[in-house]
């Protein structure tokens, strides 16, 4: 689960908070896989999951469009959300 939150695009601290473990528990368990799967970045995780099927991309998709902040029509149209 934490590879598929990770993949979705959340910190370390929304992991924590997703699967109720402290901030330092989420880091470890990120930094263990990434040892264990011989990569050195977060972003080369996601990818080498998705890559090999470690994780479902529709899953990951669908995790990655709950956590996104919801912009209105009004932000989308007239630009206020990168104000």
């Amino acid at each position: 689960m934490v590879l598929e939150l990770l993949s979705a695009g959340l910190t370390d601290r929304e992991i924590a908070t997703a699967l109720s473990l402290s901030w330092a528990t989420a880091r470890t368990h990120v930094d263990r896989i990434r040892e264990k799967l011989y990569v050195h970045t977060r972003t080369a995780l996601v990818a080498y999951a998705i890559l090999y099927g470690v994780v479902d991309k529709d899953k990951v998709r669908a995790l990655w469009e709950l956590h996104q902040p919801r912009l209105t029509d009004r932000e989308v149209v007239y630009g206020e959300y990168f104000d």
